[in-house]
């Protein structure tokens, strides 16, 4: 993987969720509800689980390297943007801007590095991908907290908008003389794709898997000022530590795969720890709620990364359309997850919330073993 898309991926995970630990903040500044200042996060997660298969008409006639090009150069304007403005309605439509980019980065970047590897290769391919946008997640997070508590948030923004133009200057050097091109995702490639490989279970297990890790990740630090009323910005961006676990299990993905016998095992594995998480985020206590996110987040980039991997074993053609479906289900879960367990929060209170995070965890775990009890019984083509 090339040294610009590994700093694209960074990046553009910086954009997606550096606003997350701010968004108390946030709704204090510009006097919102907790879950108005989640659309923050939900604007930008909204295109994301639509955009990325509507690219691959584009990608019928543009090369994925200048589509990268291009969202790279217009994301590095509008971050810069969000610095600038003082208007909330105006924040949450730059977000939406930055989601209509993200999913063009993503979706270039995946189809890029899926055509040129196939299986064990394809599995540390994809796991350095994954580990690239964990270190933008947690980066990011932790940047915009320091920041903001230290030197001011606005700060961060600019200097991330000019570093994503430094990032479309050096793009320039990849070697586009063999553009990567996808197929267009007509509705009956779709529907051939989701029903070989099992590949529509494992669309539902990112659906799940997203809600819950955006919808916990964008509460608790509201969840935190309840435990804690004089946490910082900077001490609540130190609450996503766990991307750093995540980090590590992300590139021992096909050895934990090789441990655990196998893709679903591990996933499954992924589901029971979200469960056991999720439920010591309920004692108030700030140590129990951070070492709970610590094993979460490392989880679910685990899951994320087999789960990636297997949607993308035994493909010889159409590697954008496949990604595109994956990170639409994928998305799709966060902007579900960014959003509405919001209320049961604001109305019911943390331990209604995390009920609704158990439930749809539940789901995701009862989709996955129908998936292994498919693969055992070898009804997956």
């Amino acid at each position: 993987m090339h040294i610009s898309l590994v700093i694209a991926t960074v990046l553009a995970y910086f954009v997606m969720y550096a606003p997350q630990p701010l968004l108390p903040m946030f709704s204090r500044n510009f006097s919102v509800t907790e879950t108005d200042a989640a659309l923050l996060m939900t604007a930008t997660l909204l295109p994301l689980g639509i955009a990325p298969l509507s690219y691959g008409y584009l990608l019928e006639s543009v090369s994925s390297l200048k589509l990268l090009r291009f969202s790279i150069l217009v994301l590095s304007f509008l971050t810069m943007g969000f610095a600038l403005v003082d208007s909330f309605p105006l924040l949450v439509g730059l977000r939406l801007g930055h989601g209509l980019l993200l999913p063009a980065i993503f979706t270039s970047i995946l189809s890029y590095i899926s055509a040129s590897a196939e299986g064990d290769r394809l599995q540390r391919i994809m796991s350095f991908f994954i580990a690239s946008g964990i270190v933008g997640g947690f980066g990011g997070r932790v940047l915009a907290g320091l920041s903001a508590t230290y030197l001011s948030w606005q700060l961060f923004f600019l200097t991330l908008g000019t570093a994503l133009l430094i990032c479309f200057f050096l793009l320039g050097g990849l070697d586009d003389r063999a553009p990567i091109r996808t197929t267009k995702p007509q509705l009956n490639i779709i529907v051939q794709i989701l029903k070989t490989g099992g590949r529509v279970r494992i669309c539902l297990v990112a659906l799940c898997l997203f809600f819950v890790f955006v919808g916990l990740l964008n509460f608790v630090p509201f969840r935190l000022i309840e435990i804690h009323p004089h946490a910082s910005e900077s001490l609540t961006g130190f609450m996503y530590f766990g991307y750093l676990l995540g980090l590590v299990l992300a590139l021992a993905a096909d050895k934990i795969v090789r441990f655990l016998r196998g893709q679903a095992n591990t996933m499954i594995v992924g589901f029971i720890a979200y469960i056991v998480m999720l439920l010591t985020t309920l004692i108030p206590n700030v140590w129990f709620l951070f070492g709970a996110l610590l094993i979460f987040i490392a989880s679910m980039f685990l899951v994320h990364t087999v789960a990636i991997t297997a949607a993308n074993q035994g493909i010889t053609s159409g590697a954008g359309v496949v990604n595109g479906i994956y990170l639409a289900f994928y998305y799709s879960g966060g902007v579900l997850g960014s959003y509405f367990p919001g209320f049961a929060y604001q109305h019911l209170g943390w331990t209604s919330f995390v009920l609704m995070l158990l439930v749809v965890t539940v789901v995701g775990l009862i989709v996955t073993v129908s998936y292994k009890f498919s693969l055992a019984q070898g009804n997956l083509r």
